[in-house]
């Protein structure tokens, strides 16, 4: 690849006529587009319930919560159409230990989230590049 651009969609682009015509040149003038979305979900009400559970009992019920992550991504050759659909999953486990807040690393959360990201990026990509999307023919 020779040259490249990165373009984030943001909310408010929906009614901003100058975000609107930059997004649209960009995608008029590369051969190829690759869209990207990443996604983290739980469950609100078993979040919410198991932490009051947690809290009540003073950890003696622990409450396990599932974290998933997502990432969908999508290569769109110069003329719009769909080249190529990737995508990947992963979850984790947390455990809410209301006795070791005071000392828990909280830290460990996020940069695991981080890590599962790097590592989604890192595997589709690897995965781009055996399929030689990106060759230019």
């Amino acid at each position: 690849m020779s040259r490249y651009a990165a373009y984030t969609e943001l909310s408010s682009d929906v009614s901003d006529p100058e975000r609107i015509k930059l997004k649209d040149s960009l995608k008029a003038n590369y051969e190829l587009r690759i869209s990207m979305q990443l996604r983290k979900e739980k469950s609100f009400s078993k979040y919410f319930l198991g932490t009051i559970g947690s809290v009540v009992s003073l950890t003696l019920l622990p409450i396990p919560y599932t974290q998933e992550f997502f990432l969908e991504v999508e290569v769109f050759d110069n003329q719009g159409r769909l080249a190529k659909t990737y995508s990947r999953s992963a979850s984790t486990t947390k455990w809410v230990e209301v006795l070791l807040l005071p000392v828990y690393p909280f830290h460990t959360e996020k940069r695991k989230t981080e890590e599962i990201y790097v590592e989604f990026l890192h595997d589709v990509f690897r995965q781009i590049e055996a399929d030689q999307i990106l060759r230019g023919d």
